[in-house]
């Protein structure tokens, strides 16, 4: 309505009566600047009207809260990401901890076993070796003591 009343008052200020009078677009010329003029001014209504300066700036302020809602609500879908790979990893892990303890007491046992058979191999070789030496010593010192 502020447009309006300006305009009404500067074009009958600048052409008042010829206006009533006047041929078809005999007024361009003259009336072109006022409405130049009008347009320019009201072209920014932050600066003619203190209400849509206010709104402009709420309308700024909503688009940079709706953008702040968006991005806390795409790091609460990553958040739940996150939670759910690190539940992931800890059940992994305790898959790779318990197959871990299986392998090494198998391998223990295989480490056990093979040290066993080594024994065994060590003492049947010892075991020939004296079954086959013992009757010989005492057969060399048969002799010897009946030699005496």
């Amino acid at each position: 309505t502020q447009c309006v009343d300006d305009l009404s008052r500067t074009f009958v200020a600048k052409a008042g009566e010829k206006s009533l009078t006047c041929k078809e677009k005999a007024l361009d010329k003259a009336c072109k600047s006022l409405f130049e003029k009008l347009c320019a001014k009201y072209d920014n209504l932050s600066e003619v009207d203190v209400l849509s300066g206010v709104t402009a700036k709420v309308e700024s302020v909503k688009l940079v809260m709706q953008e702040n809602v968006e991005l806390a609500l795409q790091n609460c879908v990553t958040l739940e990401s996150i939670e759910e790979k690190a539940e992931q990893l800890q059940q992994q892990a305790g898959v790779f901890k318990k197959t871990a303890k299986d392998i090494r007491n198998k391998m223990w046992w295989k480490n056990l076993k093979m040290k066993l058979a080594i024994a065994f191999i060590i003492l049947a070789i010892l075991g020939v070796i004296l079954a086959v030496t013992i009757p010989k010593v005492k057969a060399v010192s048969g002799s010897d003591d009946n030699d005496n």
